[in-house]
């Protein structure tokens, strides 16, 4: 069930649902142009900075909070985090320290020859590596050929022959990143369905 409100900044009228009815404003626009020229007395301002700043301590609690840590500090009674606890009782540091030497041992008994998955040390990814001057003569590629084919802005130079060591300029095209994925998906679909 709806009824009509009528604004209290615009004079518009406006429909709720009724448990709206209490709405005063028709939109937070008209609420916010209603607020900027409400007044506070100064009393309500004390009220509300009063409610703003929560309990604090007196000066002789401050006082005495800061001579006790200071007197913990020079004794080398820090306590820490944990309900009180110094960091030489408490068992949990222990345990960790416990768990972490036995995860060491058992691992050692794994380590290159031991472990099953080993493969003899070798590394089995390519490691790539431009050539000598390689990234200047892309920038300077892509300045005489700015755009793709497909009208896009350059930003990759692409090795026609897939030969990353062969920087002649007739093996070089420039494409924008998605030509130049498309390129090498359909490369390697080509060679999955040759395999």
């Amino acid at each position: 069930m709806k009824t009509k409100l009528k604004c209290k900044e615009c004079k518009k009228s406006f429909e709720v649902l009724w448990k709206q009815r209490h709405r005063k404003y028709c939109s937070r626009r008209c609420y916010g142009l209603a607020r900027k020229k409400w007044k506070w007395s100064d009393e309500v301002k004390k009220k509300i900075g009063e409610g703003h700043l929560g309990l604090r301590h007196t000066q002789e609690t401050k006082d005495k909070i800061s001579q006790t840590k200071k007197e913990k500090y020079e004794k080398g009674e820090t306590v820490a985090w944990n309900k009180g606890l110094t960091k030489k009782q408490d068992f949990r540091i222990e345990e960790q320290a416990v768990r972490q030497s036995e995860t060491k041992k058992r691992n050692q008994g794994y380590a290159k020859e031991n472990n099953p998955n080993w493969k003899g040390g070798k590394k089995y990814w390519k490691k790539f590596s431009y050539n000598k001057g390689w990234i200047a003569k892309s920038k300077a590629f892509k300045l005489l050929y700015p755009l793709c084919g497909c009208g896009k802005i350059a930003e990759v130079v692409h090795h026609g022959d897939f030969d990353s060591k062969n920087d002649v300029t007739e093996n070089l095209v420039s494409l924008c990143r998605k030509c130049h994925k498309g390129i090498h998906n359909k490369r390697r679909q080509n060679v999955r369905g040759a395999n």
